[in-house]
């Protein structure tokens, strides 16, 4: 056990090493005091509109976990889609956000399988709607990696509707579940976990089996996307960007796919780079694609502090109820 708390505390320290590598190296190719004048330069005015944007945008994220979840308070599961943003990120990965929001909804009803799939299910969710909306772009952008991103996000699509056509199938549900069950009989340690992960199965099919609730939180997952995007579109245009709003929705699909990788805190380093990297070949300059980044950094840490404030809200909350 020590040895494992040993590995986790080195896995974070490697990951705080790689940000601050990844920013450190891309700060050092830029001009410092033109990156500052283009931080500095957006309006007050846009900068109130964006934060507003970025509000509802999560208000809408919420609203889709409660149609996947159903009967709970739409308040809080916004305050703990919030708190997930914090978590998110003070600790390594973004699925530690998902971690919280599923941990602190089970302290909360006690029921750990609806907890987690539907968790999980939002997850799926959110990147299916990403992908879809990525992939409009890419089909209609002008630019040569257009056809490219266009392959990548429709491969990821297919792989993902192929799966879920799967375990609609009863075959393959019933192999899925035997063999869930069979790890649990093998391991008696991990029968515990083995019977909640059989009834996220059958949350989850029955979510799959459920079109007109799937087919509304896609619409909301779509949503919140293409006001993310569009943020993105405002910042730009604030500092001098003239660049399509098609052509942000396959940069901003690409570099969120690229936050996945758990190698970094926050996403710290890698969401630069992916902005760096892909607006380099529209001919942006760095310093205008790390302010990009840096602006939505900015609001990413707005979110966590709010999610903080709730967080001890709620605990503040829990114990006078205690």
């Amino acid at each position: 056990m020590p040895q494992r708390g040993c590995n986790v505390k080195h896995g974070i320290w490697i990951k705080i090493a790689v940000s601050v590598g990844l920013l450190g190296w891309l700060l050092a190719g830029v001009d410092l005091p033109r990156l500052r004048a283009i931080l500095a330069g957006i309006p007050a005015g846009e900068g109130f509109l964006v934060v507003g944007l970025y509000c509802a945008a999560w208000l809408v994220n919420a609203a889709k976990w409660k149609t996947l979840l159903g009967r709970h308070s739409y308040l809080r599961l916004f305050a703990l889609t919030m708190i997930g943003q914090f978590y998110a990120l003070v600790l390594p990965g973004q699925i530690a956000g998902e971690a919280v929001k599923a941990w602190k909804l089970i302290g909360r009803t006690g029921e750990i399988a609806p907890a987690v799939s539907s968790v999980l299910m939002d997850r799926v969710v959110g990147v299916v709607s990403l992908l879809w909306v990525g992939l409009v772009g890419a089909s209609v952008t002008e630019t040569t990696a257009g056809i490219r991103w266009t392959v990548v996000f429709g491969t990821l699509l297919a792989g993902i509707a192929l799966a879920a056509f799967l375990m609609r199938l009863h075959p393959c549900r019933a192999r899925s579940r035997n063999a869930v069950t069979a790890i649990g009989d093998r391991f008696p340690r991990a029968a515990g976990f083995a019977g909640t992960l059989v009834k996220c199965i059958d949350a989850w099919v029955e979510i799959l089996q459920s079109p007109a609730r799937l087919a509304l939180a896609m619409a909301l997952g779509v949503v919140f996307q293409c006001l993310a995007v569009f943020i993105l579109y405002r910042i730009a245009a604030s500092i001098g960007l003239q660049i399509a709003f098609v052509d942000w929705c396959w940069i901003f699909t690409a570099v969120s796919l690229l936050l996945l990788l758990p190698v970094t805190i926050g996403g710290i380093g890698l969401r630069e780079g992916g902005y760096v990297a892909l607006l380099a070949g529209l001919g942006v300059p760095g310093e205008k694609a790390l302010a990009c980044s840096l602006a939505l950094f900015g609001l990413q840490l707005l979110s966590a502090a709010a999610g903080a404030v709730l967080d001890l809200v709620l605990i503040l909350r829990e114990r006078s109820e205690a």
